[in-house]
């Protein structure tokens, strides 16, 4: 069976040390370390935040201001 392009990247993304963790609920965001807060408590720092948590994002919602979008 052939891999989908999620197993793909994160095969990729792995060989590079990236830390990728599915189903984790963030909780608030600090632009400034920059780090995210995850909702059971643990503060993950990182060079790099990816914004892909859905249409209510609370990584969007820390960028845009929550500004409306059409």
């Amino acid at each position: 069976m052939a891999k989908s392009w999620i197993e793909i990247l994160a095969d990729v993304a792995d060989k590079r040390g990236v830390k990728i963790i599915f189903g984790a609920q963030v909780f608030g965001i600090d632009l400034e370390k920059p780090a995210v807060f995850l909702k059971h408590g643990t503060e993950m720092g990182a060079d790099l935040i990816v914004g892909a948590d859905g249409i209510r994002s609370v990584i969007r919602g820390a960028v845009t201001s929550n500004t409306k979008f059409k």
